[in-house]
Parts: structure tokens; sequence; C-alpha cells
């Protein structure tokens, strides 16, 4: 069981692309996301909405 838990200070809009470009979400059983802000290309309700095309909900990570 894979848990994918993120939390890169603005990365995840390059990393989380990179994934599905990939087919890396393959072995992905759960995955947690802190997201910070946007990069222009994509926003968080983007990556979320391609994530759920492949059965995987990205639940939102905190610290608080």
């Amino acid at each position: 069981y894979v848990i994918v838990k993120v939390d890169i200070e603005g990365a995840e809009y390059f990393v989380l692309p990179h994934i599905l470009e990939h087919h890396a979400y393959l072995v992905i059983d759960a995955m947690k996301c802190e997201f910070h802000g946007s990069n222009g290309i994509y926003s968080k309700d983007i990556l979320i909405a391609e994530y759920k095309k492949h059965n995987i909900d990205i639940g939102h990570w905190s610290k608080k």
C-alpha cells in the first residue's frame, strides 16, 4: 500500500503533473497534498480533477 504525502512548498505544481505524465500514479493508493498558491499553468482544482480521473483522491494535508 503506497501513501504519498506532498508538502513541497510550491513544487507540487511541477511534481504532480510529472507523476501523471510518467504513469507513476499507477503505484499510488492514497495521496495527501498541501497546495501552495499556483504556478500559472496548473491550479489545485485542475490537478485534483486530473488525479480523480485515475481514481486517486488527493486529500488535503495540513500541519494544523
